[in-house]
């Protein structure tokens, strides 16, 4: 009777114990899985990880760059209006020191003429500097007699004509025309400079 109880122990001991290889063994392959997956998920965030690293760093190089190139379009716009405004000014001063008569003569009634020339009247008024007044009379009679004549306080070589009724103003003046040169000048080099940059960027 013992005999039989001890192999009965033997044989449930035995029982048990496979039962206990196979559910370890069993565990060990889940858990081998789970090691398999994890590393699989680790390198796939760590692969996402990169690659948003690398996208990050390549908008911050693109900025930066972009950045650099505006700061040097705005420092050559700089540079170029700032010689353009040197430019004017020298003419500015050469035309105010201009003395000679028979020069300012000849500048004086070119302006008038393109200004009445702009005027679709025969009936204008023709206003000019105080300093100028020694120009017309030397030129008035090249011109219609019908014109009338107001003095002013502006610069030399200030010429304006308009219809006595005021529908139609012309202004010719040296110092108007220089300050339409130079904004024409500034946008064409602005212009340019943009131009510049975009066939750079798309040769690039």
């Amino acid at each position: 009777m013992q005999d039989d109880v001890r192999q009965l122990l033997a044989a449930i001991r035995e029982t048990a114990n496979a039962e206990r290889a196979d559910i370890r063994a069993q565990a060990e392959r889940e858990i081998a899985k789970i090691g398999e997956r994890t590393e699989a998920q680790v390198k796939q965030l760590r692969d996402k990880a990169l690659a948003q690293l690398e996208d990050q760093v390549r908008t911050e190089s693109e900025c930066i760059v972009g950045r650099a190139k505006l700061e040097i379009r705005d420092r050559l716009v700089q540079e170029k209006n700032e010689a353009l405004e040197e430019v004017f000014e020298l003419a500015s001063k050469q035309i105010a020191a201009m003395d000679d008569f028979k020069t300012r003569k000849e500048i004086f009634k070119r302006l008038v003429q393109e200004a009445i020339g702009r005027i679709n009247s025969e009936d204008v008024r023709l206003r000019i500097a105080k300093t100028d007044l020694a120009l017309w009379e030397s030129l008035k009679a090249d011109f219609p007699t019908s014109i009338s004549v107001e003095l002013c306080d502006g610069p030399k070589e200030t010429v304006i004509v308009e219809t006595h009724d005021g529908s139609q103003s012309i202004d010719n003046s040296i110092e108007t025309r220089l300050e339409m040169a130079r904004e024409v000048m500034r946008l064409e080099l602005v212009q340019l400079l943009f131009d510049v940059q975009t066939s750079g960027e798309k040769g690039e």
